[in-house]
């Protein structure tokens, strides 16, 4: 029981002395941020998305009924103002790679990554890290 609280105690130290902030953490949000947001500039809207004659999206992903799809940051303003989010989600990205608010920023960098994940009918493989 001794060893135990010691343990707990020098595991404890331990997390406190380490601070996981750093500018490696840093540079590797900022590469993901730029991955993405390089694909969004490149790329007009209509690669991202195919929308059928009955207004329905081509993406498997979207047509499955879950919480996360009713959120998606490219549909908030529905699916007529993609290029308003779009602009959007092009200065979130920005933001996040420049590094300020980072409590912000992350939060809303899943948001936006999640989102495009789902939303993209057409990503390669470095936009799903």
């Amino acid at each position: 029981m001794i060893r135990q609280i010691k343990l707990e105690q020098k595991l404890k130290n331990i997390a406190l002395n380490i601070n996981v902030h750093t500018t490696t953490l840093g540079l590797g949000r900022s590469i993901l941020a730029l991955g993405t947001l390089l694909t969004l500039l490149v790329n007009p809207v209509d690669n991202f998305m195919y929308q059928l004659e009955d207004g329905s999206l081509l993406n498997p992903a979207l047509n499955i009924p879950s919480a996360i799809s009713k959120y998606n940051f490219f549909l908030l303003l529905g699916i007529e103002h993609v290029a308003v989010m779009k602009f959007l989600t092009v200065l979130i990205l920005t933001l996040v790679i420049s590094g300020f608010f980072i409590k912000i920023t992350a939060v809303l960098h899943w948001w936006v990554c999640v989102s495009f994940l789902l939303f993209s009918s057409a990503i390669d493989g470095g936009d799903q890290i």
